[in-house]
């Protein structure tokens, strides 16, 4: 990770343009090259792939990847990726892939090339079927969407009724609906709306909690952002600062 933002922060302050030709594939750390280029193009044969960050050893998923996926998104979002793009690369564990379709491309400001039909034979990489983007990745990110599927995962995980909660709090004039699941990666999530007392919606949130459930990785999927929480004695969250 670090030394593909190296290669970023070259590209950029150098203001050169970045090439994934056809049959070609630039996936994880690449994409930071590719999405740093100034002009950026992208052959209709090539495949370019996001998911959130592992730790050095194994490619597992733990507290110090949670960190290095935020920092990925900031990353990322300097570079003026798309927040639905940065969305399901913090949702994506790190041993699957998200490939990104042609409007994703066309979303960061890339130029395809070629046609769609003329894929070059023999030199397209093959895309393992778990990896393939399903119908709901290549199609725009909707928060109703994520809901739904959220909902029916709830519902399976707690006999047929998905766990919720809903609070207010006075003192900040807010509320807050919550649906609560277990992801594809084992994890403890969450999807939260928080509202005025008007019914306004001000932050539209999914968390991941870690093992002990007193601190949860929170991306904004209105913003793009990600935050971290920490639960204090009386069960209240706050914000966590910035490492």
């Amino acid at each position: 990770m670090l030394e593909g933002a190296k290669l970023a922060n070259a590209i950029r302050t150098a203001k050169l343009a970045s090439v994934v030709p056809d049959g070609a594939t630039c996936a994880s750390a690449c994409f930071f090259v590719f999405a740093a280029g100034t002009d950026k193009k992208a052959g209709y044969s090539s495949i370019i792939g996001v998911h959130g960050a592992s730790d050095a050893y194994g490619g597992k998923d733990n507290a110090k990847s949670d960190a290095e996926t935020v920092s990925i998104a900031k990353i990322v979002e300097s570079l003026g990726v798309p927040r639905d793009i940065i969305g399901r690369m913090v949702a994506t564990p790190p041993n699957q892939m998200v490939w990104l379709t042609a409007d994703d491309l066309r979303a960061m400001g890339a130029i395809l090339t070629g046609k769609p039909a003329q894929i070059q034979p023999g030199n397209t990489p093959p895309q393992p079927p778990a990896q393939t983007p399903s119908a709901a990745q290549s199609a725009p990110l909707k928060w109703e969407n994520l809901l739904d599927e959220a909902t029916n995962a709830s519902s399976l995980q707690h006999d047929g009724k998905p766990k919720t909660d809903r609070t207010c709090q006075p003192e900040s004039k807010t509320c807050v609906s919550a649906i609560f699941f277990t992801g594809k990666d084992g994890k403890e999530s969450m999807m939260q709306t928080i509202e005025d007392t008007g019914g306004k919606v001000l932050a539209r949130e999914i968390c991941k909690f870690n093992q002990f459930d007193d601190v949860r990785l929170c991306f904004d999927f209105d913003k793009g952002t990600t935050h971290r929480e920490v639960k204090d004695a009386s069960g209240s969250w706050s914000k966590a600062a910035d490492q």
